[in-house]
């Protein structure tokens, strides 16, 4: 160890500890460069924060107890795990401060007439009523419709056919159909 008016205090090939009372080590500088503070760095348990120098983990820091919520930045794989959740305060921008999160972080709405979304199938879509299917074909809910409207609300103008028959109409005048309870 030196004292130098330029350097400051230097320690060479020394570590740092400290304990609190009697023998629990609470900081570890090791000369080798790793670090560890908590209540009781003997234990993962208790260890609140820790930098790895060398060996096979070399590069990584853990803030929070290694089996809690913590953040490690995991050196050799390039990435960030949080166990936790990650709360963006109110007033903060969020998502638009991630140089990588392309259109997502500029975007709060798409036009689906445009190309900006390419999964647009029918599949892609929770069960629903949708007020924009007209004059198409419809398979769900127990039943096919072709054109608009449906034979249970009297403004079926198509096709239908369900469990109960199948319906051919015209702006609400039946044409045909061929149910449970008669003939065509």
């Amino acid at each position: 160890m030196s004292v130098g008016d330029e350097d400051g205090l230097s320690f060479y090939n020394s570590s740092i500890a400290s304990y609190s009372s009697g023998s629990t080590q609470t900081i570890d500088i090791s000369a080798t460069g790793n670090v560890k503070f908590g209540s009781n760095v003997g234990s993962p348990s208790t260890t609140a924060f820790e930098v790895v120098a060398t060996g096979g983990n070399a590069g990584d820091v853990r803030l929070g107890i290694a089996s809690g919520q913590n953040a490690l930045w995991d050196q050799s794989a390039g990435t960030l795990v949080v166990t936790g959740q990650i709360v963006v305060q109110s007033g903060s921008s969020g998502i638009a401060t991630f140089g990588d999160a392309g259109g997502l972080a500029t975007k709060s709405s798409v036009d689906l007439s445009t190309n900006e979304v390419t999964n647009k199938t029918l599949d892609e879509l929770a069960d629903g009523t949708y007020s924009k299917i007209a004059e198409t074909t419809v398979i769900a809910g127990g039943y096919i419709r072709i054109g608009s409207g449906t034979k249970v609300a009297d403004t079926l103008s198509g096709w239908q056919l369900d469990r109960a028959g199948i319906w051919g109409e015209k702006s609400d005048v039946a044409h045909c159909s061929l149910t449970l309870h008669g003939p065509i």
